[in-house]
Parts: C-alpha cells; structure tokens; sequence
C-alpha cells in the first residue's frame, strides 16, 4: 500500500502525514502544508483512490497508519528514489577534525 502512493507523488504522503499528525483535522493540516483546505481535501480523496482506503473512515485510517509507519521502516520502493531520512542532519557523520566521513569508533 506504501508503494502505491510513494509512485503517486511525495504530495500525498506529505499531506497523509500531515493529516494523521494534525490529529484528522484537514484545516490544520492545510496550515501546516502551506497549503488551502480543498487542496488537503483533494489529496486525500487522490490516497484513496490509490490506495483503497479513505483516511477520513478510521478503520482506513489506521491501516494507512501502519502501511506509513511500515514503509518508512522499509523504504525501499521499485521505481522510486530513496527519500533522504530527516532525522540526521547533512554532513552528521563527519568528524570535527578531518572534515571527512570516516565514522568514528569507540
């Protein structure tokens, strides 16, 4: 289900985070995307069609919760470039001294 909308568009995955951290309420995720509310409206009726699952139900909900979750544990997508982690910043790995990306051992 992950791979589906990772192929559709980053847009949608985006937006589908968005929506579920804005606790389902579309107007807040508009405003945390930058976005209008049709927009958000929009894009979640795009998830559903491909995906199969409506994030407005939330029995459907919940199940594009855990294919979220599953997919970035997994991200590996036919047909679509890794999306970088955000949780590490550039350059993370390089040591002070050398500038280079020799990882440090203890």
């Amino acid at each position: 289900m992950y791979a589906p909308l990772a192929r559709a568009g980053g847009e949608l995955l985006e937006t589908l985070d968005a929506f579920f951290a804005a606790g389902g309420t579309l107007e807040s995720a508009a405003r945390a995307l930058f976005v209008h509310p049709n927009t958000v409206r929009y894009r979640l009726k795009r998830v559903a069609e491909v995906a199969g699952f409506s994030p407005l139900t939330p029995r459907d909900a919940f199940t594009l919760q855990v294919a979220l979750t599953v997919g970035r544990l997994d991200p590996v997508v036919p047909g679509v470039a890794p999306v970088p982690s955000q949780t590490s910043a550039p350059g993370a790995n390089k040591t002070p001294q050398t500038g280079d990306d020799r990882r440090r051992s203890l």
